[in-house]
């Protein structure tokens, strides 16, 4: 078995796959960090005139809600605050089995909002294509059940409708706002010095892997064209960016528009949202891969590749590290994946350190309160990462393996938590 494990390591596919294992974080840490930079200095700087506009064309909000109780009211009294001259909120009731439905009737008799009650429970890709046809605005903001915009994301959105005809959605940046919890602060540096950053950089050089179903405003017309959501889709806000941006329409990031939102404070909650994202990954790379045949599409080659190989290291990094603990037992010391903290592993935590740094620095601009999470940053190398890379392999496989769903993919998930506002007392 020795002999076996010293010639293994000594192959070269075998150390290509270890140079790979300990360069990739570290060069698309830099990619990001690098790209994050110059979408700040070219896009970030005031530009009054650009955000200016003579005419507020109408915007429709959308909610699809199921059992969503807890938050429901709070989010639509936040809705209707939008600092927007023309504006409609409507919201779907997927088949919720509890209050949802009730709550939201006394916004409906105020004529507040348009309530849209659906008694089987289709999914949240179909309960927005059944309310799409029946929105007066062009300009749709898609708003999940516990998003809390602030007030004056349209004054940052719409203009990118209005001065670039070739948008067909921007998204805009969701702040964690329940933070009682490890995982969730943990999560709150996730979505500023990770997806923030990441989308900053993908920005820059083109493209978006995926825009945030909580907080993107989309045109209708091109949704339409595309052929609307896709129900069958683990995630179809993942599969929704992918379509519009084959058909070589523009997706934006602003940053400037702040969205609230909850994530999962217990460990299976968030591991149940975390292998579905990575499922609905798996399966617009499996379906997208055509694209790559297409030189029409090249400008999504670089986020095809990427979300590709990002997949890959998380499997790798799971194998290398069950070799190391096979070469450990049998009394060789130094091959595989070594999870305890080496040069490699202090390299890559150092860069995605400075990562972290940066765009707690860039989105501290805008959400002050990010800042106060600094003190947690090194467990997010030492242990966040590498929970979400078990999450992306356990859900990978199930996403290429399986063939789409013929049926619409429904809710599942519970509000896992959720203050009542002053409606739903």
């Amino acid at each position: 078995m020795t002999g076996w494990i010293r010639a293994l390591s000594e192959a070269p596919v075998y150390l290509g796959l270890m140079a790979f294992l300990g360069l990739y974080p570290v060069v698309t840490g830099l990619y990001w960090i690098v790209g994050a930079v110059i979408f700040s200095w070219r896009r970030e700087r005031s530009d009054p005139d650009f955000y200016a506009l003579s005419e507020h064309p109408h915007v429709s909000v959308l909610v699809a809600a199921h059992n969503e109780q807890t938050v429901i009211c709070k989010t639509v009294e936040c809705l209707l605050e939008l600092d927007w001259p023309a504006f409609d909120v409507t919201v779907v009731d997927d088949g919720s089995t509890d209050r949802t439905s009730d709550l939201l009737i006394p916004f409906a008799e105020e004529g507040q909002i348009r309530l849209l009650t659906k008694r089987v429970n289709e999914g949240k890709a179909m309960a927005l294509n059944d309310a799409l046809p029946l929105l007066a605005g062009e300009i749709v903001l898609i708003v999940d059940a516990d998003g809390r915009p602030q007030a004056d994301v349209l004054r940052w959105m719409v203009p990118h409708f209005v001065k670039v005809p070739r948008v067909a959605a921007v998204t805009g940046n969701p702040r964690v706002v329940n933070t009682t919890t490890l995982l969730a602060k943990l999560q709150a540096i996730e979505f500023t010095a990770t997806v923030s950053v990441l989308r900053r950089a993908q920005a820059t050089w083109g493209r978006l892997m995926t825009f945030s179903g909580i907080c993107t405003a989309l045109r209708k017309s091109a949704i339409e064209e595309v052929g609307r959501f896709n129900a069958g889709m683990a995630t179809e806000d993942i599969s929704l960016a992918w379509q519009l941006q084959t058909t070589y329409a523009d997706v934006r990031y602003e940053p400037r528009a702040l969205f609230a939102m909850e994530v999962p404070e217990t460990l299976p909650a968030w591991w149940g949202q975390r292998t579905r994202w990575a499922r609905g990954l798996a399966q617009v790379l499996r379906d997208n891969a055509p694209i790559m045949r297409d030189v029409r599409a090249r400008r999504m080659w670089p986020v095809w590749i990427e979300g590709l190989l990002s997949t890959f290291w998380s499997h790798l990094f799971f194998l290398a590290a069950g070799f190391w603990v096979l070469a450990l037992a049998t009394g060789v010391y130094g091959f595989g994946g070594d999870p305890i903290p080496n040069f490699w592993g202090l390299l890559i935590a150092s860069v995605l350190v400075v990562q972290i740094s940066i765009g707690l620095a860039l989105d501290g601009r805008y959400d002050h309160s990010v800042r106060r999470y600094a003190q947690w940053i090194p467990l997010y190398p030492l242990a966040y990462w590498m929970l979400s890379a078990a999450a992306a392999v356990r859900g990978t496989l199930p996403g290429l393996l399986r063939a789409r769903s013929s049926t619409p993919v429904t809710w599942k998930q519970q509000r896992y938590r959720g203050a009542v506002s002053k409606r739903g007392e």
